[in-house]
């Protein structure tokens, strides 16, 4: 279930790498080992050529990025490169048009107090979720099933009540970040049940916490 779980994981991570004293480097000449390993993403075999330095295998950032479908930039002027993925229901459906104020029907404008409110509803009860997590400091100790299988179902009542309501695109958003939040809760109580590191576990739980602040916004 670990190895599971960490080859699951692999295609969602996000680097920011700043490369200082770019200027100053020197170049120098390594010895490196072509490495026989064969590639999988998401079970899939790629072809890509790699090696091995000093115990320590190297893959070409380009071609594995764009294999796991996240964007590349270089930045010559700031020597920074940038690895991230657009997802798109993180903004409005409009944020895309050029349209700074979009055209919003009445009938949205009718529901939008409710939804609202539902939406205060779930980030409320999933805040309630995450500090119960904490107490139970599921970072530090691994949980046993009785206690992982109470916390899925209190998390699966909170998923529950999303795939009850009727919503339209226009609170994709919302959606989205309620789902984040949902996801990285379960993959948490999936690592610490597995006996995972505390660092992956206490990673999940951070996204938790951050993507439940944005789960009133309409889009970016």
């Amino acid at each position: 279930m670990k190895n599971f779980v960490k080859g699951f994981l692999v295609a969602t991570l996000i680097f920011a790498v700043t490369l200082t004293g770019f200027a100053a480097s020197k170049l120098q000449t390594i010895e490196v080992e072509l490495n026989p390993a064969t590639i999988y993403v998401e079970w899939d075999e790629k072809e890509i050529e790699h090696f091995i330095h000093k115990g320590t295998t190297y893959v070409p950032l380009r071609s594995i990025s764009e294999m796991l479908d996240t964007e590349v930039e270089w930045d010559g002027e700031e020597k920074t490169i940038r690895i991230y993925k657009i997802n798109p229901r993180e903004y409005s459906i409009w944020s895309f048009s050029g349209y700074t104020e979009p055209i919003i029907d009445a009938e949205i404008e009718v529901v939008d107090s409710y939804v609202s409110n539902f939406f205060k509803d779930l980030q409320s009860r999933l805040i309630f979720l995450l500090d119960y997590i904490d107490m139970i400091n599921i970072v530090d100790n691994s949980i046993e099933k009785d206690t992982f299988i109470e916390l899925q179902i209190m998390r699966d009542e909170i998923e529950n009540r999303l795939y009850m309501e009727s919503l339209t695109s226009y609170f994709r958003t919302p959606i989205y970040y309620t789902l984040e939040v949902l996801d990285n809760i379960e993959l948490a109580l999936i690592r610490s049940y597995s006996g995972d590191s505390p660092e992956s576990i206490q990673k999940n739980l951070e996204k938790a916490r951050k993507h439940v602040s944005y789960m009133l916004s309409l889009g970016f």
